[in-house]
């Protein structure tokens, strides 16, 4: 186990790759743009239910999908526990090169506390640059942080 899932309060997820625009899909409520800046930062709230049930919020709305190509398909972080159309893990997934099997990366899982790193191969919105997404948590193990850097 590379963290305790049931100390994690916050998501902080890093942008060191490129001026993105992440569509922001939300469950119950409408999806909203973010321009996401190289060199920023968003922090989410973590409601750790159980073992088995992890969701990820902004301003109490549940995050179903960042979406880092602004809409177009693969490119995206699914969130834990969000169904079908999204992702039926407890887990934070990325996926890539339009859903081929080894571009789908369980970053970190909240039912284990496995941590993985990803590769792009292709680059997010087809940058041809490697993007990494490198998960790792807070030295007081409260926040889950995903770095996404060129690679």
């Amino acid at each position: 186990m590379d963290f305790d899932p049931s100390k994690v309060t916050t998501f902080e997820l890093r942008n060191e790759y490129a001026l993105m625009r992440v569509r922001v899909r939300l469950e119950d409520a409408d999806d909203y743009d973010d321009e996401f800046h190289t060199d920023e930062s968003r922090v989410y709230d973590v409601r750790y239910e159980d073992k088995d049930n992890t969701h990820i919020l902004t301003g109490g709305k549940v995050i179903q999908q960042l979406d880092l190509n602004d809409g177009s398909s693969a490119d995206d972080l699914n969130m834990p526990r969000t169904g079908s159309k999204f992702n039926e893990n407890n887990s934070i997934q990325y996926v890539g090169a339009s859903g081929v099997k080894d571009e789908v990366y369980q970053l970190a899982d909240f039912t284990s506390g496995d941590l993985i790193t990803g590769v792009d191969h292709d680059g997010i919105n087809d940058d041809h640059t490697n993007a990494v997404f490198t998960p790792t948590v807070s030295e007081d193990a409260t926040r889950l942080i995903i770095t996404i850097s060129r690679g």
